[in-house]
């Protein structure tokens, strides 16, 4: 729905997936040990990465995100503020 939307918007978009272990409990194994600040850590640090290669630092980001996927976003934004 959403690529859709942007092309008939006539918006150029670059759309891009982050996966992390959102497991916190998992019975009879170890759930995902990161925290919501190092999954976010992660995340800048990929996006960054992406960015820096493509040529694209300077373009506005637009991130969807659902439930823990938002708490990680909202600690990129902290992280991203503490390095301006």
């Amino acid at each position: 729905m959403l690529p859709g939307g942007l092309s008939k918007a006539k918006i150029q978009a670059k759309i891009m997936t982050f996966w992390y272990d959102a497991d916190i409990v998992n019975f009879g194994e170890p759930a995902g040990q990161n925290t919501i600040a190092q999954h976010a850590r992660n995340l800048l640090g990929e996006l960054n990465k992406e960015r820096i290669l493509d040529g694209t630092e300077d373009v506005p980001i637009l991130f969807v995100a659902h439930s823990l996927g938002g708490l990680v976003v909202k600690n990129v934004r902290c992280f991203k503020l503490d390095l301006i």
